[in-house]
């Protein structure tokens, strides 16, 4: 059904904190000119929608000046909220994985499930996928503060890498530290645009953390 954009209200606490603004606006020229191929999910409160997921596309569906937006209207129980958002947030946007981990301590502690019951919920093989995302928010490992600039590009995956031969969360922190360190010399010589393809493991050597792909 088309809900009016102006009924619908924003979840607290929200998933994805982050938008790009370029990818905004070409979400939002997209829409101008496909419109909304994919609806937003939504739950009635009341007199308006509280929003389960989809907040871009409500985002950029007000810049390219609609008023309204197909949307799948769901009584989705409380307890649900954030466990849907994560889910179409990591199977259908590009979101920071530092955000993903936060959305995942969060159903932990509002559901008290397990590792393994949130990673099957998630369609994940492991719970280590789930286990390795926590790792990005423990004090040990000092994300926040070593990698500041790059931490949204940083993945589950240079996690899972840096802690490859150890146990120990700050021998994988310095793996990062470096990592980061190395890459920021590179961008201040206009070698590189962030952390992609083309930006290896520094030293390339599995002590530094070289999964299969080598790169970070």
């Amino acid at each position: 059904m088309r809900v009016q954009l102006s009924e619908i209200k924003a979840s607290t606490p929200r998933v994805r904190q982050s938008q790009s603004p370029e990818k905004l606006d070409e979400l939002a020229q997209s829409i101008r000119e496909e419109g909304v191929i994919v609806p937003v999910k939504v739950r009635k409160n009341g007199d308006s929608y509280t929003l389960v997921y989809g907040h871009r596309r409500v985002a950029a569906a007000k810049m390219a000046g609609l008023t309204e937006i197909e949307a799948i209207v769901e009584d989705v129980p409380e307890k649900k909220l954030l466990t849907q958002a994560l889910i179409e947030n990591v199977v259908r946007e590009d979101m920071p994985a530092i955000e993903i981990a936060k959305a995942l301590q969060g159903i932990l502690n509002d559901t008290g499930c397990t590792q393994e019951e949130l990673a099957k919920k998630m369609g994940w093989a492991s719970h280590k996928v789930v286990s390795n995302h926590l790792a990005m928010l423990a004090p040990e490992l000092g994300l926040e503060r070593s990698t500041k600039g790059f931490l949204g590009t940083i993945s589950e995956r240079h996690v899972r890498e840096a802690k490859i031969g150890t146990d120990n969360l700050k021998d994988a922190a310095k793996v990062l530290r470096y990592a980061g360190d190395k890459i920021r010399r590179l961008l201040v010589d206009r070698r590189y645009t962030g952390w992609g393809t083309d930006c290896r493991w520094p030293g390339g050597g599995d002590d530094q953390g070289q999964g299969e792909s080598g790169q970070i």
